[in-house]
C-alpha cells in the first residue's frame, strides 16, 4: 500500500473508477525543498477536502479536471487545475508565509460577546437537516501497542432540534479488527459514534465560554491573518494560576460570515492531574491526555462539517490489581454532503454506540479508494492486510 493520500469523488466511484486518470502530487516547501505534511488539498467544486501525508504526498483520481486550493497555516495558498499535472509523480512548492502570519488585534467588543455571538451563529448556521456521508476510522491501543481497529462507509442524518442538533446513523459498510488479540473484544474501548458528530454540531467544548465566569479563568488572545484579514485567531489557554483541568483552546473564524472554520483544544500535561479524584485508593481510571479538532466549510449558502479528529487516553485499575493504558483515536472524513436531508428508514438505524465487536460486512474496495486521512506510515501498515474484503 502506499503511503499517500485519495482524493476521490464518491459520484464518479462506480463509473468513473475504470476510467480515472491517478496521479501523485509531492507538496515541497520553496525555501528548503522538504515535504511539507497536513497540507489541506480542497477540491473547490465539491468543497471536500483532504491532507498530505507525513511524507508530503497526496493522491488525485478522478475522470475529470479538478480545481484544488492547497492550503497550510504557514505557507501561502496555491490554486491549481489537475490539467497542469501533466507526470505521473508531480512536485508543487509552497511558499512560507511572513514569520509573523498572524496579527494581535483587540476586538471591539467583549471577549464574551465575540464568543457568544461566534458560537451562536455557528450553531444557528449548521443546524440544517442534512445528509453527511462520512469515513470513520477508530484505532485502539493497549500500553501504547496498536491492537485494534475499526472502519466505516456511515450516513449521518442531520436533525435540528430546539435543544440542538441531533443524529441518526445508517451503516453502509464496516469493518472490526481486533489485531493483535492483546486485550478481549469486550475491553476495546470506543467513541460513541452518535456523540462525536453531535459534539462537533452543538459546539459542545465551547458552550463553557457562554458563561462568564468561566472566561475569567482564561488568557484570551486575537489575531488577525496576515494574508487573509478576514481570518481571524482567538486563544483561549488557562491562566498560570489555573488548578482546574481545563481545555487550552485555540478557534479560527471567518469574520465576514461570523462563522467558526476549526475549533482545536487539549487539556495540558500540567493541568492533566487535576482530573482526578481526590482519593486516589478509590480510583478506577486516570485521564492521561485528551485532545480533539474539528473543521468546518463556510460558504455563502453552506456551512458544515468536513473533518473531526478526537483522542483519549487512560490509565485503568483493573480486579486483577493489573494497570494497563487504554487509548482511543478517531477519525471522522466527511465524504460529501446532501441538503435537504433524503428520507430515509428507522428500521436500518444504527443504535449501538461503536462498530467495535461488530462482525465486518463489507462488499467493495471503498476502504481503499476513498479513505484521505493523514495516517502515520504505522498505522498505514497496520490496517494494510485488512484491505481486501471480507465479505463479497
Amino acid at each position: 500500500m502506499k503511503h499517500c493520500l485519495t482524493l476521490f469523488f464518491l459520484f464518479s466511484f462506480f463509473i468513473g473508477l475504470s476510467q480515472s486518470s491517478e496521479t501523485y502530487i509531492l507538496v515541497k516547501n520553496s525555501t528548503n525543498d522538504l515535504p511539507i505534511a497536513n497540507v489541506q488539498i480542497l477540491a473547490i467544486a465539491s468543497k471536500r477536502a483532504g491532507k498530505t501525508n507525513e511524507a508530503g504526498v497526496f493522491r488525485v483520481v478522478s475522470p475529470n479536471a479538478l480545481q484544488l486550493e492547497l492550503s497550510h497555516p504557514e505557507f501561502v495558498t496555491v490554486h491549481l487545475n489537475t490539467e497542469v499535472l501533466t507526470e505521473t509523480f508531480n512536485i508543487i512548492y509552497l511558499d512560507p508565509l511572513p514569520a509573523t502570519p498572524y496579527l494581535p488585534f483587540v476586538p471591539a467588543f467583549s471577549s464574551y460577546d465575540v464568543l457568544s455571538h461566534l458560537i451562536q451563529n455557528s450553531k444557528n448556521k449548521i443546524a440544517q437537516s442534512s445528509l453527511l456521508q462520512a469515513y470513520v476510522l477508530e484505532f485502539f491501543k493497549l500500553d501504547s501497542i496498536l491492537t485494534s481497529f475499526n472502519d466505516g462507509d456511515l450516513n449521518y442524518y442531520i436533525n435540528p432540534k430546539r435543544k440542538g442538533v441531533t443524529t441518526d446513523i445508517v451503516i453502509n459498510q464496516h469493518r472490526f479488527e481486533n489485531v493483535l488479540k492483546q486485550t478481549s473484544d469486550q475491553e476495546i474501548m470506543g467513541f460513541n459514534l452518535n456523540t462525536l458528530l453531535e459534539n462537533a454540531y452543538n459546539f459542545t467544548y465551547l458552550e463553557s465560554f457562554l458563561n462568564k465566569k468561566h472566561l475569567e479563568k482564561y488568557q484570551i488572545s486575537y489575531w488577525q491573518d496576515a494574508v487573509n484579514p478576514e481570518l481571524n485567531k482567538i486563544k483561549l489557554d488557562p491562566l498560570p494560576t489555573t488548578v482546574e483541568a481545563l481545555f487550552a483552546i485555540e478557534i479560527i473564524y471567518d469574520e465576514k460570515h461570523m462563522l467558526i472554520k476549526s475549533f482545536s483544544g487539549q487539556i495540558p500535561k500540567d493541568l492533566i492531574a487535576y482530573s482526578q479524584p481526590k482519593n486516589r485508593k478509590r480510583e478506577k481510571q486516570r485521564l492521561l491526555q485528551t485532545a480533539f479538532d474539528a473543521r468546518y466549510a463556510v460558504g455563502a449558502n453552506l456551512y458544515h462539517l468536513t473533518f473531526l479528529t478526537e483522542k483519549i487516553k487512560v490509565r485503568k485499575n483493573l480486579k486483577n490489581n493489573e494497570r494497563h493504558d487504554f487509548e482511543v483515536l478517531n477519525f471522522l472524513d466527511v465524504q460529501s454532503v446532501s441538503y435537504p436531508q433524503p428520507s430515509y428508514s428507522k428500521f436500518h438505524e444504527f443504535r449501538q454506540k461503536s462498530l467495535n465487536k461488530l462482525p465486518s460486512k463489507f462488499y467493495n474496495y471503498y476502504w481503499e479508494t476513498s479513505k484521505q486521512l493523514p495516517l502515520t506510515t504505522k498505522q498505514e501498515q497496520f490496517i494494510q492486510p485488512k484491505l481486501l474484503p471480507l465479505e463479497r
